[in-house]
């Protein structure tokens, strides 16, 4: 069974009642001036209410007998002393009309509104100073001209949190300033979307009709959002996002650019690579590329390789460097005969031979010597024609490099 309550408003000796469900949430909106002077409006929720007047819900503003300061909700050119709207399931605004004969001070409270719905919020926005007050905890504070004539203030209502997406894009591994948050309001209406940074700082505002609103260029931190409504700044959402900051490997190695041809291990470059969790080694030669942080390695042909190191970082985020090796064949060997003549050793049924001959000053002066496929131990040349200096001798078998020494001519 059902009880009812009345709500009334008193203004100079006028009582204005209307006939509600006991428990009604409502807010009675109290207005004090000077000599004590005192006037009230009061909203309530009742389920079937419409936007315009309703005889059944709404109860008229009576003009006063004699000049007195007044509070009204107005609903198009209607004032209303009792206004019955629909329950606010998320954004209500209803204009408040306050009229003085006389310029002077002004207070403006709310009370009765233990019945709302929890997570209700009623704030009071001054359209004149901007300011926005809760009128569940405080009263405003005003100044009134006695030649006001139109609405004020705003009566904003609201319950939870307008509906927000959002969207958090971490940097990427071409730099570290490539963070993006981005945002978009489930609801019509105009929207004030404000970012601020870890010290609370608002770095970016906007207003928001449609679509999405980003914030770009982020780095490592903490960012945060409030989207509130233009029309009911009451009803807002507030979050927090965290940037997480991503790790840069730096890959570097240290390694000879020349050595000696081997069945034992003859290549151990050093690792100088930082922020690195994962290596891979590829060493040029068709061989099996190695995960160690070392990259130990056997060449037992000579050759030209390209070896390439690649770290990653727990970011995922991947570097990479790369060196040309030069191994040479330790069996060859050169030597000095006096007299401007040599002898190539260790050159037997070694096929397309050539010996190269460049000034160590200027290796732009060369002489290259063909020698055909031998069986001997050694095989003797001459280089008289060349001046005495040193010089660097490179011997090639089909066009790659086995061997090479610096020699002084004399």
């Amino acid at each position: 069974m059902k009880t009812f309550s009345k709500i009334s408003t008193m203004a100079f000796g006028f009582l204005i009642t209307e006939i509600v469900a006991a428990g009604t949430p409502m807010v009675r909106i109290q207005l004090k001036g000077y000599a004590n002077t005192s006037d009230e409006t009061v909203v309530y929720y009742q389920i079937g209410a419409g936007l315009n007047f309703d005889p059944n819900y709404d109860a008229y503003k009576l003009p006063v007998p004699n000049p007195a300061p007044q509070i009204s909700q107005q609903c198009a050119n209607t004032l209303l002393a009792i206004n019955g709207i629909a329950p606010v399931t998320r954004s209500s605004t209803l204009a408040i009309l306050v009229r003085t004969p006389i310029t002077a001070g002004f207070t403006i409270s709310a009370s009765d509104f233990a019945d709302l719905p929890t997570g209700t919020c009623v704030y009071l926005k001054d359209r004149f100073t901007g300011a926005l007050t809760n009128l569940l905890s405080s009263a405003v504070s005003f100044t009134l001209y006695d030649s006001t004539s139109c609405a004020r203030f705003i009566l904003c209502i609201s319950y939870g949190k307008p509906a927000v997406f959002s969207s958090v894009y971490l940097p990427g591994c071409k730099g570290p300033t490539s963070g993006k948050i981005k945002a978009s309001v489930d609801e019509g209406g105009d929207w004030n979307v404000i970012w601020r940074d870890s010290l609370s700082r608002i770095i970016q505002s906007g207003t928001l009709t449609s679509g999405w609103d980003s914030l770009d260029g982020l780095i490592r931190g903490r960012y945060g959002l409030t989207v509130l409504s233009n029309m009911n700044p009451g009803y807002r959402f507030d979050t927090n996002y965290v940037i997480q900051g991503i790790k840069l490997p730096g890959v570097a190695f240290t390694a000879p650019d020349t050595i000696i041809a081997s069945k034992k291990v003859n290549y151990a470059p050093v690792n100088n690579s930082y922020a690195c969790v994962q290596y891979t080694w590829n060493f040029g030669d068709q061989s099996a590329s190695s995960t160690m942080s070392v990259g130990i390695h056997v060449y037992e042909l000579p050759g030209l390789f390209r070896v390439k190191l690649s770290g990653k970082s727990v970011s995922s985020c991947i570097d990479t460097i790369s060196r040309t090796l030069r191994v040479v064949d330790g069996s060859i060997s050169i030597i000095d005969k006096g007299n401007k003549k040599f002898g190539l050793k260790g050159a037997k049924n070694i096929s397309n031979l050539e010996l190269e001959v460049a000034s160590f000053s200027n290796l732009s002066q060369k002489q290259r010597i063909k020698i055909q496929n031998t069986s001997e131990e050694e095989k003797q040349f001459a280089l008289s024609e060349l001046d005495s200096g040193i010089y660097v001798f490179n011997v090639y078998s089909k066009g790659m490099l086995i061997h090479s020494v610096k020699k002084l001519l004399q």
